[in-house]
């Protein structure tokens, strides 16, 4: 018995193939998405509906929202989740659009020296007093390493290799090959490719289902119960969580809002396509128009990887 990974960018139905693997298989659903581990807004991060049924999940709903998972913090809570799947004679399956926790449990982890809480705090002062561009600039100066690898809209990476420069003294380019395997079984990986247009249509009608299904109302109590902070955390970047914080204190309408999600969506959506085409290689990657397509050739591709008696 070894581990299944299904990826893939938003709304392509990893989550409908998963309940059916779920279905077929003495299986656990092992979440792979960075907003989905947290605990709050379950609507908005598109978390499965039966997520509360005992033993067929794992790291929904897993994390406080106030907490930061980092790709480390993640990469542990897995291997330990698979282990226990294991353990227990069931196939761990690990779903989600996250292509850096994905890599980190099949690639192994890039092994940096830890961060001092002096130097986070300074890393972050400067990021408020810069701004992003300010700040992108700035890194470049100290670490011009990392110009073709991290993108100036990437907060998340640029703050990350500031840190470690202004600790280490290098750029983050130099640990690449410092790698930890905290997973070393065997594995099968599929990677979602749906046609781009089809996609799309499943991104704006998920959040067009996200809306009759009361995401504004789970926005604003949100903020409502939100404890202060110096900076956003982290479920706050998930999809059409600024623009419905926009409509609730007036600053643009409900028909902004559903433009500017969806098209924020699509665009993620092709990032991710366009990431997993060229990382982890040892991967069988499924071409699919619509989800019968997919449904029928996901279970070819598993059929020669798991014992029909699994």
């Amino acid at each position: 018995m070894t581990l299944v990974v299904l990826s893939g960018p938003t709304a392509s139905k990893k989550s409908y193939l998963a309940d059916l693997f779920f279905d077929k298989y003495k299986s656990r659903i092992i979440n792979s998405d960075s907003m989905q581990i947290y605990n709050e807004m379950p609507i908005l991060t598109a978390q499965p509906e039966d997520r509360n049924i005992e033993g067929k999940y794992a790291l929904y709903t897993s994390l406080d929202y106030r907490e930061k998972c980092t790709v480390a913090k993640y990469a542990k809570l897995a291997v330990a989740e698979i282990e226990n799947a294991l353990q227990e004679n069931k196939i761990p399956i690990l779903v989600g659009g996250t292509g850096l926790y994905i890599k980190s449990i099949l690639d192994g982890l890039i092994i940096i020296p830890e961060i001092s809480q002096k130097i986070k705090r300074k890393v972050f002062e400067d990021f408020e007093n810069l701004g992003k561009e300010g700040f992108y600039a700035q890194l470049l100066k100290k670490d011009p390493a990392v110009a073709d690898k991290i993108r100036p809209s990437d907060t998340t990476r640029m703050i990350r290799a500031m840190e470690v420069f202004m600790q280490t003294g290098k750029s983050i380019s130099e640990f690449k090959d410092n790698i930890k395997k905290l997973y070393t079984g065997d594995y099968l990986h599929i990677s979602l490719f749906p046609e781009r247009v089809t996609l799309y249509e499943w991104c704006e009608k998920r959040f067009d289902a996200m809306i009759k299904s009361g995401v504004v109302d789970e926005v604003k109590d949100f903020i409502a119960r939100r404890e202060p902070s110096e900076g956003k955390y982290g479920v706050e970047a998930s999809l059409g969580y600024q623009d419905i914080k926009n409509y609730l204190s007036g600053e643009i309408d409900m028909d902004e809002v559903k433009d500017k999600t969806k098209q924020a969506t699509r665009n993620y959506a092709k990032r991710q396509l366009t990431w997993s085409r060229n990382q982890m290689p040892n991967k069988k990657c499924l071409h699919y128009s619509d989800i019968k397509e997919a449904e029928d050739e996901f279970f070819n591709l598993l059929s020669d990887f798991i014992p029909k008696d699994s």
